[in-house]
């Protein structure tokens, strides 16, 4: 089976920048399957003013975000996934948008062959041991201090079918 990772759409210039992120979430690592104990279920995100502000499908540069219509495939494929929902608002202009942080269940299953950054802050390029990745059609993977989310061909294929496109997918090679 083949993987890949998904993450933010660069080419959106106008992301939100969320102004209050310690007081939703402590840590990246906050956010995983038996860790979300520590984050409130509703959640209100106040952004930086900005002239024009883009909302894609996910956002990753603060802590891991998926839209609505994100959440419901998510949903689909994994049933026991559990999310914290997030409305970003811009309370200057008055825009805004519901987002869910997943709390993805994690896989310990870093290739050494992976380049990461010797502080476990950012990967350069994502390897996986295949034996270790188990049954988990959506995971985070775990030992990292960013996250990396991984998800099957067969939930990228669902995302792309319903119109899903304002996120960026890479594969994943596996070792």
């Amino acid at each position: 089976m083949e993987y890949f990772r998904i993450s933010q759409d660069k080419r959106y210039l106008h992301p939100p920048i969320i102004t209050n992120i310690r007081d939703i979430i402590k840590r990246r690592s906050g956010a995983a399957a038996g860790k979300g104990e520590q984050v409130a279920d509703a959640n209100v995100a106040f952004i930086a003013p900005q002239p024009e502000t883009d909302f894609p499908d996910i956002l990753d540069a603060q802590v891991f975000l998926v839209s609505d219509r994100m959440k419901e495939v998510f949903r689909m494929y994994e049933p026991s996934l559990r999310f914290k929902m997030v409305c970003v608002l811009d309370n200057i202009r008055g825009d805004y948008a519901n987002y869910h942080i997943p709390l993805f269940p994690e896989a310990d299953c870093l290739s050494p062959e992976s380049v990461v950054l010797p502080d476990k802050s950012a990967v350069r390029e994502l390897v996986l041991c295949k034996e270790r990745i188990g049954p988990g059609r959506i995971f985070r993977v775990a030992g990292l201090r960013t996250d990396a989310a991984v998800i099957r061909m067969d939930v990228l294929e669902s995302l792309l079918r319903r119109g899903i496109r304002d996120f960026r997918f890479s594969r994943v090679r596996m070792a």
